[in-house]
């Protein structure tokens, strides 16, 4: 949690540092969605807000905060659950276990920068996410189930061969189509009766939960057409602006800031090599800033 975005997993600090052990993974992801559970099935309100640190320091601090229904009995079930899907995951070059670890950590780290904004930041608005703790326990869940079983193989290419997935899946976000199969099917399994009552009080939660995670999870097929236009087409609807516009400006910000970098390490470089003074090296970099800026 206390690592910045691009170097979620990196590192040796074993508390942090990517790792193959499928049971370590277990008991991260275990962690994550436990919390995300908690969040789900305490009164609004309980927590000062819905990030991962909020949630944690509250229950150390008020213990009696903790659910009553999520007893070690539920806390077994979830675990043996996450194992079975994460050692469903394939030893492929990309699609493996770690990829899974990756992407669920950074799942969680999205949902925390979205929901924990720096004090004095104004709060972006979230379409009722931040305070939404059912979809936010979608998103680490679909992340973790988003690639189990995968082939290695891309869609396009398994229908080009008539695989078995393609012919069962009739040509359409076959990987995710399997992916989500694999989850919702062990899901509902028996022996996850007790952990299914706890998150899922009601029907119409399990509906929510099944229709949220069915979009999400095939909202990861890049590579089709459809699903990409569905996805522009809700951006639209919630931002107002296209995709592609909102996207063209993030990318002409990156490319300034990258160029800033470029063009103050290149003075950190000459002062190194001339021994410029403190005062040069500030002039240069000030002067840089005020042709940017008038540039951008």
């Amino acid at each position: 949690l206390s690592q910045e975005w691009s170097t979620m997993g990196l590192g040796e600090d074993p508390a942090v540092a990517s790792s193959p052990d499928r049971n370590v993974i277990t008991e991260r992801i275990t962690a994550l969605l436990l919390i995300r559970m908690v969040a789900w099935l305490q009164p609004r309100g309980t927590f000062p807000d819905l990030s991962t640190t909020s949630i944690c320091r509250h229950i150390l601090v008020n213990p009696g905060s903790w659910p009553e229904s999520v007893t070690d009995d539920v806390i077994d079930q979830l675990k043996n659950y996450v194992f079975k899907i994460v050692s469903g995951y394939n030893d492929n070059p990309y699609h493996n276990v770690q990829h899974c670890e990756h992407v669920t950590l950074s799942a969680n780290k999205l949902l925390d920068m979205i929901i924990n904004v720096p004090g004095g930041e104004p709060k972006p608005y979230t379409y009722g996410y931040r305070d939404d703790p059912l979809m936010q326990f979608v998103q680490v869940f679909s992340a973790l189930i988003h690639d189990v079983e995968h082939r290695g193989v891309p869609n396009r290419q398994l229908a080009v061969e008539d695989d078995d997935l393609a012919i069962q899946y009739n040509d359409q976000s076959i990987a995710e189509m399997r992916s989500l199969y694999i989850g919702f099917s062990e899901l509902l399994k028996p022996e996850y009766e007790r952990l299914r009552n706890v998150i899922f009080p009601q029907k119409d939660d399990y509906l929510r939960f099944r229709t949220a995670t069915v979009n999400l999870v095939l909202t990861t097929d890049l590579a089709s057409p459809d699903r990409a236009q569905i996805g522009k087409s809700k951006w639209k609807e919630a931002f107002g602006d296209d995709y592609e516009t909102v996207e063209r400006r993030v990318l002409k910000e990156m490319e300034r800031r990258h160029s800033m970098r470029g063009r103050k390490a290149a003075v950190v470089q000459q002062a190194g090599n001339r021994r410029m003074s403190a005062h040069s090296i500030m002039s240069e970099l000030s002067l840089d800033s005020q042709v940017m800026a008038g540039t951008a």
